[in-house]
């Protein structure tokens, strides 16, 4: 028996256990703010670990607390997207186990990330995180949520609102006696006094901050707030105190290998010196951070062929175990030998099972990531394709429906009842022309898509509002149906528009030609006319070419124009 159990013992060492639920939230726990921004490559690598082994066991929260992290890992790295799409999948997570306070927390961070992408989508998140906190007790999570909105309405920028949000933070900081927060919610305090140029509050607020961090005895924390007093001589232009305090700074961010600081102080000295005119001082620290930053990529490379090494080492380690092992069943008798390997036989089925269903566990989990993904990119694109719409009717149906208001209003003050009645005509003509653009972009609308036929259809409906003096034809060469998507329709149709527009305006044409063609494997829509042609070389050439250009760029498509006095061609080119 005592044999069977050494077996069963030796086995489970060579191939390992399934990660637990406490080894997952060891790590997530560690991982606190300034250990996440200290080796940013690093706490990727580790947070990216922790979410595959917390996936292999299904542990919802580990994953939802491991992405939430990351979330802020890709912040900083500018990788602003992979950011945005961690805290969505941390905010899923959180939803399904039901856990508000992480949910609070996770809107949060999508708020603090998505700030650089669309700030005003931002201050939405941050406000479901408020409103979370009054419906469920937060505690000191309100602390980090007030402080990172108060990052926000410095980018508005609205200085009153974030100082009022970064007081609050540190209100609730003493509260729930939070000593590792308060410094950083008065060094944003100082931050806003700053932009405020209220500098002597700025270095009140910083004075507190020195006090906690003296306390705390931590030399990466006062090289941050050494950097913060850099900042406020720097934003008074006081360069000579601005270099002391980030050369201070520098040197306790070595000392504590405190890489992105390190960075920042490297930066900032250089553009110092270079504007005192010490120019072999800031090229001593312009190289010094070309050197920094050398020198990161070789640290990651060293850590990675560091860890291979020792997987190596203990690799052969298990190996001799296991040689040695052999040589003591060997040594048996023929009965423990036969009982050994019906035990190793069971032993490797059980490990190839579990194996089989670990690989399924990961499948799936990769599968729900990619879906995380795929949902993200989908919002993303519908708040584009809103905005899109929103501008499209604030462009062609807002400026016409202003214009007619303001005519109506100008009514009042015509006299004539034949003059009133001509305006009224030309008000009543323009109307007509407004509900056929809101018709032209409700059909955009209500398409997804589709093939150019529906296209050529709607520009034909164009030639019935074009002067009997000008013939237009529309010439379809493309082989068979390109499908197209409601954006590039919309463009297309819009530049075609404006094109005969300017033909009836100015040309002085008598034919006009709208040719869909194809070479290879791109289309090619040309609006050509026998008009006088005009100076392309000439830059003021009004709104109208500017307008067709923009919209052929929104078609994710080339623009180009040629004209001479034998007439103009508009030309419209992209892949399909």
């Amino acid at each position: 028996m005592k044999l069977i159990l050494t077996v069963f013992l030796l086995l489970f060492s060579l191939f390992g256990s399934p990660q637990s639920i406490q080894s997952i939230d060891k790590v997530n726990n560690q991982m606190v703010f300034k250990e996440l921004i200290k080796n940013l490559e690093g706490s990727k690598s580790i947070l990216l670990k922790n979410i595959s082994d917390a996936a292999s066991i299904a542990y919802r929260k580990g994953m939802a607390v491991s992405h939430s992290k990351l979330a802020i890992v890709y912040s900083y790295l500018k990788e602003s997207e992979k950011a945005y799409a961690s805290t969505i999948i941390s905010s899923n997570y959180y939803k399904e186990i039901n856990d508000f306070i992480g949910l609070a927390e996770s809107y949060a961070d999508l708020g603090y990330v998505i700030k650089d992408i669309d700030l005003n989508k931002g201050l939405e998140y941050f406000r479901k995180a408020i409103s979370l906190g009054k419906k469920h007790e937060l505690g000191g999570l309100n602390e980090k949520i007030y402080n990172n909105y108060g990052v926000l309405q410095k980018m508005i920028p609205d200085l009153d609102s974030a100082l009022f949000y970064h007081q609050s933070a540190l209100v609730v900081a003493k509260k729930y006696n939070l000593t590792h927060a308060i410094p950083y919610d008065l060094n944003n305090i100082a931050v806003v006094y700053s932009q405020k140029k209220m500098y002597d509050k700025a270095f009140e607020a910083l004075r507190q901050s020195d006090e906690y961090r003296r306390k705390e005895n931590n030399d990466m924390n006062w090289a941050d707030n050494l950097a913060y007093r850099a900042d406020l001589y720097y934003d008074m232009k006081v360069a000579d105190s601005a270099i002391k305090y980030y050369s201070q700074s520098l040197d306790l961010a070595k000392k504590t290998n405190f890489q992105n600081l390190i960075k920042f102080c490297l930066e900032r000295l250089s553009e110092l010196h270079e504007s005192k005119n010490d120019t072999d001082q800031a090229l001593f620290y312009f190289k010094l951070l070309k050197v920094h930053n050398d020198s990161i990529l070789t640290v990651e490379t060293n850590n990675t062929i560091a860890t291979l090494e020792e997987e190596f080492d203990v690799a052969n380690k298990e190996q001799q175990i296991a040689e040695q092992n052999i040589k003591m069943l060997q040594q048996k008798n023929g009965i423990y030998l036969i009982l050994v390997a019906f035990v190793l036989a069971l032993a490797v089925g059980f490990w190839f099972f579990s194996h089989l269903r670990r690989r399924k566990k990961e499948e799936l989990a990769k599968i729900q990531f990619e879906k995380e993904i795929e949902k993200a990119n989908f919002e993303k694109e519908f708040i584009e394709e809103k905005l899109r719409i929103s501008r499209e009717l604030h462009d062609n149906i807002g400026s016409q429906l202003t214009f007619m208001i303001s005519s109506v209003d100008n009514l009042v003050f015509v006299e004539k009842k034949e003059e009133a009645k001509n305006r009224l005509e030309k008000i009543s003509n323009f109307g007509r022309s407004t509900m056929k653009e809101l018709r032209s972009t409700i059909w955009a609308m209500k398409n997804d898509g589709g093939n150019h036929s529906d296209l050529i259809t709607k520009i034909n409906e164009l030639k019935l509002h074009i002067p009997g003096t000008i013939t237009v034809d529309v010439i379809d060469s493309l082989e068979g149906n390109i499908i197209l998507t409601a954006t590039r329709m919309l463009n297309l149709y819009r530049m075609v528009q404006e094109a005969l527009q300017n033909v009836v305006k100015y040309a002085k044409a008598s034919e006009v030609k709208i040719i869909f063609s194809q070479i290879n494997n791109r289309m090619i829509v040309e609006v050509t006319d026998n008009g006088v042609g005009f100076d392309t070389s000439i830059k003021s050439q009004g709104n109208g070419l500017y307008n067709m250009k923009k919209r052929c760029e929104e078609a994710e498509a080339s623009f180009s124009i040629d004209s001479s006095d034998k007439g103009t061609t508009i030309r419209c080119e992209f892949e399909i």
